[in-house]
């Protein structure tokens, strides 16, 4: 609870920083899939982002790093993506994230390649002009091709509800 507490913390203290361009995510993943252990549930995931403004409509082209975990592996995947602003309310928006990522399944005793691709739609709330909240839906399709020799599960899609800060 305490490290809870200090990490909300840390969030509220940096709300005010802005002209750094991270963005910290959280998803949790829904699968498509009834046959996993969880049953509908696939894993969750943590990013870290820095993202870069390219244009006048405040779109913006990121990368960074992200741990994945599912049903059936441990991922670390490098990320690159857009993220496209549709529409601006006065302290509202809609934006559209587009990502490809590439990284490595954390099997012993040899690793194995990963690539996934990510689409997500996002509400976000803007509190102060970089700074924003965010919550997304979108969709997920993870592969680890050199599994496929050890189970049927190796690639699936999944529904990623996405929550996300940016400052």
């Amino acid at each position: 609870m305490k490290k809870l507490f200090l990490l909300l913390i840390i969030l509220l203290a940096i709300h005010s920083v802005y002209s750094q361009n991270w963005r910290i995510r959280a998803n949790t993943y829904i699968t498509t899939s009834n046959m996993l252990p969880l049953k509908y549930f696939e894993g969750i995931s943590l990013s870290g982002l820095y993202s870069k403004k390219i244009g006048q409509q405040n779109n913006r082209l990121y990368g960074g790093i992200t741990f994945n975990t599912n049903s059936w592996s441990n991922h670390v995947l490098a990320k690159l993506g857009y993220s496209y602003k549709w529409k601006t309310w006065t302290n509202w928006s809609f934006s559209q994230d587009i990502e490809i990522g590439n990284g490595i399944a954390l099997f012993t005793p040899n690793p194995l390649y990963t690539f996934d691709f990510v689409t997500l739609g996002y509400f976000n709330f803007h509190t102060a002009k970089e700074n924003s909240w965010g919550i997304g839906v979108g969709i997920q399709l993870i592969t680890t091709p050199g599994y496929k020799t050890f189970s049927s599960i190796y690639s699936q899609y999944n529904l990623p509800i996405s929550f996300r800060y940016c400052f």
